[in-house]
């Protein structure tokens, strides 16, 4: 069984060897770890470099620019054709031996889960606790919020296609995807295990510049909440397919990598600003009312869930 590590990094190196080591430390041989750096501007680069010569398990890639982490994880989904892809963000810290194979046991026993991963924030989405067929307590949830540690079976990839790369370097591209997988029919949700890992990033050695820059994607008009809205309902109206493709297409040079736009891409993002200026919503808890009456004639609004 294979599987595919893919960590991004973006400076934060105190958190990033937590996150490496204790991965290394708490899986086998049959993981194999792929770390995309977001042009890091500390000395993670050069650990990665050294990690890699010494472990024979990791690949890295070294981008020139930030590009978001969308952009890293799908370089990192394109670069192997494992039976599992595992996003783990760089301030996830894996605590016991097994929560891998834990993961790996539910989806590959489950042919109805789409992603599995650990619950991270409890309080954001709830999840209601079932059996599934194979006999695993399985945390079910309504969106995929929690994907600092998220696994990918092959059959959800090849249905729904990579991260989406609309919402800049930071964004809703956890819950999109999740989205699209119980689109397709699927469920999603967690591991019945808070011990197994943890998420620092809250609690030691923050960068507050990083998060001022999460906080300024989530927030914009063209990369935050409602470009995710907007896009939410293109793909339940079959207006965008599930399976999403890659926006920024890579160009392995002497000189390191280079990214360039897809021309294909062109119309979804004329779909997008040509719809973003000409509707408004308002949010009621989780639930989203949007007023499409400037996007077409008939109903005034729709509601998002």
């Amino acid at each position: 069984m294979r599987v595919n590590v893919i960590v991004t990094t973006f400076n934060r190196i105190n958190l990033t060897r937590i996150c490496l080591e204790t991965l290394l430390n708490t899986t086998g041989s049959h993981c194999r770890v792929t770390v995309v750096d977001n042009a890091s501007s500390d000395d993670t680069v050069s650990y990665l470099e050294a990690l890699a010569a010494s472990s024979g398990r990791i690949t890295t890639y070294k981008l020139p620019r930030n590009m978001g982490v969308s952009v890293a994880v799908n370089l990192g989904l394109a670069m192997s054709d494992a039976d599992y892809h595992l996003k783990l963000d760089n301030d996830i810290e894996l605590r016991k031996p097994g929560w891998l194979e834990e993961m790996i046991a539910i989806a590959e026993g489950n042919a109805e889960v789409g992603l599995v991963g650990y619950q991270l924030f409890s309080h954001w989405y709830k999840a209601e606790r079932v059996i599934l067929g194979s006999g695993h307590t399985f945390r079910k949830s309504e969106a995929c919020n929690n994907g600092g540690c998220l696994l990918i079976p092959r059959r959800t990839y090849e249905s729904c296609g990579f991260m989406n790369e609309d919402y800049g370097k930071y964004g809703f591209e956890d819950l999109d995807y999740g989205n699209r997988v119980l689109m397709s029919g699927q469920i999603i949700g967690y591991v019945d295990d808070d011990n197994a890992v943890k998420h620092l990033g809250y609690e030691r050695d923050i960068n507050d510049e990083q998060e001022r820059m999460k906080l300024a994607n989530r927030t914009s008009v063209m990369a935050g909440e409602k470009l995710y809205l907007l896009n939410k309902m293109l793909f339940e109206q079959g207006i965008r397919p599930r399976y999403v493709k890659r926006k920024y297409l890579p160009d392995f040079g002497a000189d390191g990598i280079r990214f360039s736009l897809d021309e294909s891409y062109k119309p979804i993002m004329k779909l997008h600003q040509a719809a973003l200026p000409r509707f408004e919503y308002t949010m009621d808890g989780d639930q989203a009312k949007l007023v499409l009456s400037r996007l077409k004639s008939g109903s005034d609004d729709c509601l998002l869930t």
